[in-house]
This record gives structure tokens, C-alpha cells and sequence, in this order.
């Protein structure tokens, strides 16, 4: 979303015979005016793994579309073609940037951003042969630049923030013109000390230990964020939080509005964590504005606006 701009994506033509293969389409909609438009076909129809829209002016708008297209000469190669397609109103035309890359049988995508800042697209992917080989958090960051049309491919290294990290939630968000990586650590517990309640958990033979996912609890210095720095292709280590474990909370949904950023779930009545990048401060909003819910050490409750809806009007709807 982008303003009042809403798009999305809706499956069109999926056939079992192509397998997982889905011819998809893209719409936009304004969600004050009600106006909305079924975007022309693009050069791949292949099913989108992100769609980013930036409202570019009063009436005009882009649409950016990351896709991987699995072709059938492909699938025996150690290949992967990444494909970014990008939709100008203005024009009502698409155009195509297809990037192969020879080497990324084992990176795995986690996230796509558009900067619209400096007009770049950063598509975020796990590195899982560095992550197993060292204790970091390995990953490629693929920059598209839409100016220029030229792509960059940058490894970032992220340092443990538990003994383990075999398991954790990653995502990218646009905050006050930055690029901010978040890695949030799968709450689990072990047998190299902590208690168990309930039944015994599974023994995991990757690691060799009792371990047990607690989906329902996000434990205290558990979400590690961090800057990207654009001239250093680094990553800067902003906040490490929230101060205490917040019950009931699990974070798979990432975004931002002005300086906050916001760790959201799925999962129904969830409590969505909150990190002020200005003034320093975590805090968590409640679905049911409990004042049980008060934590100490200045975690409390903060009531934000997660949209803001601005008046924008197509030209071509």
C-alpha cells in the first residue's frame, strides 16, 4: 500500500497441468475514492512473489513486481532467473529486467522493498549454505535500481543474537528513508537447562538437541534491527528489544509509518510490537487494550495509526 493505493495480485489461469505455475494478474484500487483498475498484461505472468506499488505524484503511480520463473530448461541447473518487471502509470507500460544468477541453488527469498527514497528495489534472500557453514546469519541483498536499470548483488552477515539461530523471521521495511533489515529469533526452549511445561518436545537432529517452537511468546532481546548502509554495503545494529517478553505475541508481519516500525502477526488477537527508530523506545499495542497487558522497564501500551490514507486520484482508472 502506498497512500491510498491499494494493489494487489489475483490468480487468473491456474492450470495442475504446469504444476505450481499461475498465470496471475495485478490490480490497483484507491481505497477513498473506490476507483480501481486491472493492470495491462505483463511480459511474465508468472505468479509474483512481491508487488510493491509507490504513489510517484497526484495521479500517477509505479508498480514493481518480483517474480521467479521456474522454465523447464532450468529446473537441472544450479540457475535461478529473477525477474523485475515495472509498471508506470504514466505510460501504461511495463518493462522487464531479467537477472540470472549462477551460484543460488541454496538462497532462499525472505522479502522485497522499494526504497522510493533513492528508487531502488531490494529483494532480500537467506543464505542457508553460509548460515550452516558459520555462526551468522548469512544473506544476499539484490539491489535493482530503477533509474538506472542496473542490478547489485551484496552479501550481508548478521552476528548471532542467541547460542543458536537455526530458526528466525526476517524482513525488510522502508523507515525515514532507510533500509532496515529485522531478524526476529523463533522463540524456543532447550534441555541444556531451561524446564519444559507440558509434553516433551521433539528432538531435532539437525542441531541434536530437545527443542520446542513456542509460537505464542516473543521472548525479551529477541528482534535484532538493523540499518543498511548504503555506501558501506554494511549492516548497522540499531535496536535490540523489546526489554521483556511480550505473552501471546508472535511476529511474521513487518511494516513501517514515519519512524515506527511495527512486528505484527497473523495469527488472530495477537499484540503488535513497536519500535520508535527516533526516540528509542519499544513499545506493543493490545487487540484488546488490556492494562494487564502494561509491562515494566517503560514498555507500554502506544496506540499508533498503521495507515495513512492520503487523497489520490487516478488519471487512467
Amino acid at each position: 500500500m502506498s497512500g491510498a493505493l491499494l494493489c494487489g495480485v489475483v490468480n487468473s489461469d491456474c492450470s495442475p497441468v504446469h504444476g505450481t505455475s499461475c498465470h496471475t494478474n495485478i490490480f490497483v484500487t484507491n481505497v477513498i475514492t473506490k476507483d480501481w483498475k486491472k493492470l495491462p498484461s505483463r511480459p511474465d505472468m508468472e505468479k509474483p512473489d512481491a508487488v510493491q506499488i509507490h504513489a510517484s505524484g497526484e495521479c500517477s503511480y509505479t508498480v514493481m513486481v518480483l517474480s521467479h520463473p521456474d522454465p523447464p530448461e532450468l529446473k537441472e541447473q544450479s540457475l535461478r532467473l529473477i525477474t523485475f518487471q515495472i509498471y508506470e502509470s504514466t505510460h501504461r507500460t511495463w518493462t522487464l529486467m531479467e537477472l540470472k544468477l549462477h551460484d543460488s541453488i541454496l538462497l532462499v527469498y525472505q522479502d522485497a522493498i522499494y526504497n522510493k527514497s533513492n528508487h531502488k528495489f531490494y529483494a532480500l534472500y537467506r543464505d542457508v549454505l553460509r548460515s550452516l557453514r558459520t555462526d551468522i546469519a548469512a544473506f544476499e541483498l539484490i539491489v535493482y535500481d530503477n533509474v538506472s536499470g542496473c542490478s547489485t548483488r551484496i552479501q550481508l552477515s548478521v552476528p548471532s543474537i542467541r547460542h543458536i539461530d537455526a530458526a528466525y523471521t526476517t524482513g525488510l521495511v522502508e523507515c525515514d528513508g532507510d533500509v532496515i533489515l529485522v531478524l526476529v529469533t523463533d522463540p524456543m526452549i532447550y534441555s541444556d537447562g531451561d524446564s519444559f511445561d507440558g509434553a516433551i518436545p521433539p528432538w531435532d537432529p539437525m542441531w541434536g538437541v530437545i527443542c520446542a517452537f513456542l509460537p505464542s511468546r516473543l521472548p525479551a532481546s529477541s528482534v535484532l534491527i538493523l540499518k543498511f548502509d548504503q555506501e558501506t554495503h554494511g549492516l548497522i545494529p540499531l535496536a535490540l528489544g523489546p526489554p521483556c517478553t511480550v505473552n501471546d505475541a508472535y511476529c511474521d508481519r513487518f511494516t513501517s509509518n514515519n519512524s515506527c516500525i511495527y512486528l505484527a502477526s497473523s495469527k488472530h488477537n495477537s499484540p503488535v510490537v513497536i519500535y520508535d527508530m527516533r526516540e528509542k523506545e519499544w513499545s506493543a499495542l493490545s487487540p484488546t487494550c488490556d492494562d494487564s497487558f502494561r509491562q515494566s522497564s517503560g514498555f507500554s501500551l502506544k496506540f499508533e495509526s498503521l495507515l495513512v490514507l492520503t487523497s489520490l486520484r487516478f488519471k487512467d482508472s
